[in-house]
């Protein structure tokens, strides 16, 4: 991937829309939140098949992964009841 660059405008697109970046997608959210990275493929596996949850959202600066967020059933907790979840990192 290219670096970042601040003169860049980002881009939302749905990993629905990229799934060449799912790979990519999880080892960026692991590093920030430290859920096993594949916990994060799998759900992301989950979004590429279809459905309403999950879906997971990329911020790219070029190619670049710079900020993410999801919507998923479980934010990686026991709270079962708390249901849908976003979660968002840039």
């Amino acid at each position: 991937m290219e670096p970042y660059r601040k003169d860049r405008p980002c881009r939302i697109v749905s990993l629905s829309d990229r799934p060449d970046m799912a790979d990519a997608a999880a080892v960026w959210f692991h590093a920030r939140w430290g859920v096993p990275e594949k916990e994060y493929r799998d759900s992301m596996a989950q979004a590429l098949r279809g459905g309403a949850v999950p879906q997971w959202y990329l911020c790219l600066s070029g190619e670049t992964i710079v900020g993410g967020a999801g919507v998923i059933d479980n934010d990686f907790h026991d709270r079962t009841e708390l249901t849908p979840n976003a979660v968002s990192y840039t």
